[in-house]
């Protein structure tokens, strides 16, 4: 009932019945992996069940199951579309939330493995949509916040709406923390021609240049500075 192939089956309905469960069985998945590696081709008819599927994918890899291949997983990631890739940014934040305490170990053995094995390289996914999953990621990371941009930091492009994502920057206190890495993110997802200034803008700029006076004759800072009339 789960092949794509069979013409005696209803693919579709059996995929959307299981992933409407939500619930993640290793076992069970190995068993249909070459169908549940085929919905990847199909993320967009799964209509709402397609989330959960997506996290299912980004999971298991997530923990490198060994009943499925890093090829295998990568094809199936680059086979989805912006909103798949969107969902398993998400996914990946969620995960890194819940490790907790453990949360800079997670980033290192299983975020970094991720990106560099599993997450598409080409130019054709760097949209708004995904770069503010992303930069929420590294929002997420914490401690690991200088790694996660510089490892995301070539999807990072201008965001359409960045107000709710400056305002978890302001308040996560990484710009005191970190303010070159912050200057960098706030850099590549802020872009021109917004409908009205982001108020959080001006207290990120303030402790970025608070910890690092230097950088406000940085050219990031400056276009920042000079494009939201921040004084």
């Amino acid at each position: 009932l789960f092949d794509w192939h069979d013409p005696r089956s209803d693919a579709l309905a059996a995929w959307k019945g299981f992933l409407g469960t939500g619930r993640l069985y290793p076992p069970l998945l190995a068993a249909l992996k070459p169908a549940f590696l085929k919905a990847a081709d199909h993320h967009s008819e799964l209509a709402i069940y397609g989330d959960n599927y997506v996290s299912m994918l980004t999971v298991l890899a997530l923990e490198q199951d060994d009943r499925f291949s890093v090829g295998e997983l990568c094809l199936a990631t680059h086979a989805l579309d912006e909103a798949g890739l969107s969902q398993a940014a998400r996914t990946l934040r969620q995960a890194l939330q819940s490790a907790g305490d453990q949360r800079e170990t997670y980033f290192q053995h299983r975020i970094v493995p991720y990106f560099r094995k599993i997450w598409p390289k080409t130019r054709e996914h760097r949209t708004p949509v995904v770069a503010g999953r992303l930069a929420e990621l590294c929002i997420m990371a914490d401690a690991c916040f200088p790694e996660a941009v510089e490892l995301v930091r070539h999807w990072l492009v201008p965001v359409d709406s960045p107000y709710g994502l400056l305002h978890r920057l302001k308040g996560s206190g990484l710009c005191g923390r970190f303010p070159e890495s912050s200057l960098e993110l706030l850099g590549r997802v802020i872009g021109e021609g917004l409908p009205w200034v982001p108020r959080d803008l001006a207290g990120c700029l303030e402790a970025i240049v608070e910890t690092a006076p230097g950088l406000k004759e940085d050219l990031r800072f400056r276009r920042l500075r000079v494009l939201h009339h921040v004084s």
